[in-house]
């Protein structure tokens, strides 16, 4: 499947999940307020993100490099994904058992017993969805992912949505328990379709060989460490907030960050669609798909930030007037967050395609530090609801500098201009979602015999 074809899949199935959590999103919002939706957040979407973070040792995109260079051992990388989940997973889960006070005290502030034991259990399922979506990337089956995850997702949200309707909100042990018993009996659909990809003669499931581990290791290590950082920059803002401000404040922050960064899904979906091409690529024609993907980051960008901006006042409206005060962090959040896309397509052809993942790991770290300074300056400044979120936004603003220079002053990749400044062609691929009484017919092919390099996406 080609790259416009899986990249389109990708991206409605991620506009579907934007839809849901915004619809869920909702109903927490005003069945629970700022105070209940930073307690349930903290327990799911931020338990789940730190802690895999911790855990994953690279997991995902190790899956995705080696699957798209030896497709031929899937069965193998599979294999090294299950006993990486049961040997660090169950580790981890014992863990977060044993040690209930230094967690909630310290990694996860404010997070009750209770819920932190729904974490544990779920913890090394979790780890599988990362293996998981790596090798079903790195194979091509981008488009088939994306339906197994746009599935999983309706499921989850269709749940929280009538729990919470039911329960008024006054039951938030039983929401986060569904929040992750969905997430485990995901994995059974995860398997199959991933059996899918595996000739019937080959077994799914095998040993690695010593070849593979060594190799594997030896390039997700650096991945996992560049993760610590992007991830960590991420999240860091959060758990500052959560951390100085309490759940409640932490609650109105989530509000603005989550509303802000759902439109990354829409550059995900190109970066994931454009990886196995840029890996497999020659120098320069993955340079080529590098620059025109990130035009298209650009234009995504633009109408993200002005959508983001013009749509802002309604956020007190939609999620109730407490949630007012989020309007200012999220206005400065989505113009920043909308940009990081142009370093996420940069990255890929580090990361994929030179298999050297180490520059990426070094801006990884400069943003993440530069963040957690000037935040906690900011905030003892501003407040932490402002001050986290103005550091949050430079920061990634510096990140995305780091890969565009680094890309762009490259003898063997194009220029800047070729990188930032979109070109006519370049809108011809959003055609597609017009109206076809909107569309302009195609321009004739050109004549002399000679051959036109496509635009990304690829037809």
């Amino acid at each position: 499947m080609s790259i416009a074809r899986n990249s389109a899949i990708d991206a409605i199935c991620k506009v579907g999940t934007i839809a849901l959590s915004f619809i869920s999103g909702i109903f927490v919002s005003r069945l629970l307020g700022p105070e209940g939706r930073g307690a349930f957040i903290l327990a799911t979407a931020l338990a789940m993100t730190i802690l895999t973070t911790l855990g994953s040792f690279g997991l995902r995109a190790g899956c995705q490099v080696f699957a798209a260079k030896e497709p031929g051992r899937i069965g193998e990388l599979h294999g090294l994904t299950v006993i990486l989940c049961a040997l660090v997973g169950l580790s981890m889960s014992c863990g977060l058992a044993l040690f209930p006070h230094s967690v909630a005290n310290y990694l996860l502030p404010g997070i009750e017993r209770t819920h932190l034991m729904i974490v544990a259990g779920a913890f090394p399922m979790l780890l599988y969805h990362l293996g998981w979506a790596g090798l079903m990337n790195g194979s091509g089956a981008v488009a088939q992912r994306s339906l197994v995850e746009l599935g999983y997702n309706v499921t989850q949200s269709l749940t929280l949505i009538g729990l919470l309707i039911v329960t008024r909100g006054e039951n938030l042990f039983l929401l986060i328990a569904a929040f992750y018993g969905w997430a485990v009996v995901a994995c059974a659909a995860m398997y199959l379709s991933l059996r899918k990809r595996i000739p019937s003669d080959r077994p799914l499931w095998c040993l690695p060989r010593r070849d593979l581990v060594r190799y594997f290791f030896g390039y997700s290590k650096w991945i996992y460490v560049s993760d610590l950082a992007s991830n960590g920059r991420n999240q860091v803002d959060q758990w500052l907030v959560n951390f100085i401000g309490g759940q409640a404040i932490f609650g109105l922050y989530n509000q603005a960050s989550s509303l802000a960064r759902r439109p990354l899904l829409l550059s995900q979906s190109l970066s994931t669609a454009a990886y196995q091409s840029i890996t497999a690529s020659d120098r320069a024609e993955a340079g080529r798909l590098t620059a025109s993907g990130a035009r298209q980051m650009v234009i995504l960008w633009a109408g993200i930030a002005g959508a983001g901006l013009l749509c802002s006042p309604l956020i007190p409206f939609i999620y109730g007037p407490d949630f007012a005060p989020s309007v200012w962090p999220f206005q400065v959040l989505v113009v920043s967050i909308a940009a990081l896309g142009v370093s996420r397509m940069v990255a890929v052809f580090y990361n994929g395609h030179l298999k050297n993942p180490v520059l990426p790991l070094i801006f990884d770290w400069i943003a993440f530090g530069f963040q957690i300074g000037l935040s906690i300056v900011l905030s003892r400044m501003m407040g932490p609801l402002l001050g986290i979120s103005l550091g949050t936004a430079l920061a990634m603003w510096l990140l995305i500098a780091m890969f565009v220079t680094a890309f762009a002053i490259r003898k063997d990749t194009p220029p800047l201009r070729d990188l930032l400044i979109p070109r006519r062609e370049d809108f011809r691929a959003w055609r597609r979602f017009l109206p076809a009484r909107w569309r302009q017919p195609p321009p004739p092919p050109p004549t002399g015999g000679g051959t036109t390099r496509t635009t990304f996406p690829i037809e």
